[in-house]
């Protein structure tokens, strides 16, 4: 069994509220967990001091904007890799995929 790889991409908008609190300037967060290797994409640009996740389902965040704006669409791609020593075999791992937001200052 060899070295397995995919693609996945998702195309979000910011919104203006969740649960009533508005969203407009927070700092958004792309937060994921891959297991063995990852590549973390915004917008078609990968920053790779902090794009890049290595390790056995290493936790991870990439920044997607440091000043939302309502409307805004972002397109976030990541690139999973498994090695050939994974079980199940051939599997792809990603566990999770959220957004989250934080408020200015």
């Amino acid at each position: 069994m060899g070295f397995t790889f995919a693609w996945y991409r998702i195309t979000v908008e910011v919104p203006a509220t969740i649960g009533g609190t508005a969203l407009a300037g927070s700092r958004v967060w792309f937060e994921t967990n891959i297991d063995n290797y990852g590549e973390i994409w915004i917008d078609g640009k990968i920053d790779r001091s902090t794009g890049v996740i290595v390790g056995l389902n290493a936790q991870h965040r990439v920044e997607v904007s440091g000043s939302a704006v309502v409307g805004a669409r972002h397109v976030i791609a990541c690139l999973v890799g498994n090695g050939p020593l994974a079980e199940p075999r051939g599997g792809i791992f990603m566990r999770y995929a959220t957004l989250a937001f934080e408020s200015p200052g």
